[in-house]
């Protein structure tokens, strides 16, 4: 799979952000998540997970999932895997799964050591991926309706239709100490994206894209000096939406 929309770990993230925000946001400019008009059945797909196992969602069917596209190039997706941890640490017992499809080029030969090697820190503790982790690739994620960028999510209810899609960061779950957790990164200066692939989103976009301020500045590489980014709030959490779904009728 050609790397998606991203420059080095974090550019392509950005980009789509920005492009997602153009077109979700309302008239005061905040962006929104994108919910279904009509949910509809999700994909009848199959994944290899890192034992060459055959993955398919109906296997799922019965559980709410969240199915995670990311890569380990992905900087904004290596801020979101701790939450992901947690959401599955507090929903797994009541019937939730996060599947981690990896997008990587190299699939099982760059994510398998990946995972092995990578610790996350939850409540100050070292931690691993603890939900599924499976392979994907361009043919997939259309399947999907596409991806523009990385990472994204799509919610899948208990009956096995798509619910919602999170372009960008999902939030952590939220307390009023942590109502500014940063969820999305947007904006990026088309000169930053070499390409073809990349470019020509870049070209599409032109005044479109806009510096806007810096943030996470620890996130971008070397190279990316002309880029700005900004955090931007979702305005409902998907701790809210767990927490709904879960709910006993």
């Amino acid at each position: 799979m050609k790397k998606i929309l991203l420059v080095g770990a974090t550019l392509a993230a950005l980009v789509a952000l920005t492009i997602v925000v153009d077109r979700m946001s309302t008239k005061d400019g905040k962006p929104l998540v994108k919910a279904a008009d009509t949910p509809a059945p999700a994909p009848e797909v199959t994944f290899k997970d890192l034992d060459g196992k055959d993955v398919t969602l109906a296997q799922y069917k019965g559980k709410v999932v969240l199915v995670n596209f990311w890569a380990t190039w992905c900087g904004p997706c290596r801020v979101e895997i701790p939450w992901l941890i947690e959401f599955q640490q507090k929903y797994g017992p009541r019937g939730f799964t996060v599947l981690g499809v990896a997008m990587d080029d190299d699939g099982k030969k760059a994510v398998e050591p990946w995972v092995k090697k990578e610790r996350f820190e939850i409540n100050g503790q070292p931690a691993t991926m603890n939900y599924p982790i499976l392979l994907g690739n361009d043919a997939l994620a259309e399947k999907f309706g596409g991806i523009i960028g990385l990472p994204t999510s799509m919610l899948i209810s208990r009956d096995g239709k798509k619910v919602k899609t999170i372009v960008g960061l999902v939030k952590r779950a939220s307390s009023s100490a942590q109502s500014a957790v940063p969820t999305r990164l947007c904006s990026a200066h088309p000169g930053s994206f070499p390409g073809s692939r990349r470019q020509r989103v870049c070209q599409r976009m032109g005044s479109r894209l806009s510096h806007l301020g810096s943030g996470f500045p620890n996130l971008l590489p070397p190279h990316s000096a002309q880029l700005s980014a900004r955090l931007l709030p979702l305005p409902e959490t998907l701790d809210a939406d767990l927490q709904e779904v879960h709910t006993p009728s």
